[in-house]
């Protein structure tokens, strides 16, 4: 059986969690320069386990293998975002990913959320001098 490393909480009740982890802690024994298995894990933990240091660790240590990873960067950006509610640091990832894969759509998306955000809440966030020119 194969692992789907996306995230769908409406089918959670379809992956067993525990399992896809200890596999995934399997494939970095064999390969720990494997940033599908590191990146797979960083998201489990983030968005599955809520163990939010360790999915940080997981995000850099993936995108230290593949700094090119769009989809790392993507998801590492949506942590930082709203998580760690570092807008400028994952305003700069979205732009990365994008850059490295101008079709990411998430990346598109999760920037133009962001982008609203900061439009609507300016007392919360960054002045607009972060913002890249468009």
């Amino acid at each position: 059986r194969g692992l789907d490393f996306t995230f769908n909480p409406q089918r959670d009740d379809f992956i067993d969690f525990d399992e896809a982890e200890e596999m995934l802690q399997w494939t970095l024994v064999y390969n720990p320069r494997c940033a599908l298995a590191l990146h797979a894990l960083a998201v489990l933990h983030h968005r599955v386990r809520k163990r939010f240091d360790q999915a940080e660790l997981f995000y850099q240590r993936a995108l230290q293998v593949n700094p090119r990873f769009a989809d790392a960067l993507n998801d590492y950006a949506y942590f930082l975002c709203y998580v760690r509610k570092d807008h400028a640091e994952a305003l700069e990832l979205w732009m990365a990913a994008l850059k490295v894969e101008p079709g990411h759509i998430d990346a598109t998306c999760n920037l133009g959320y962001l982008k609203a955000m900061c439009q609507g809440e300016r007392s919360d966030h960054p002045g607009e001098e972060w913002w890249p020119d468009t």
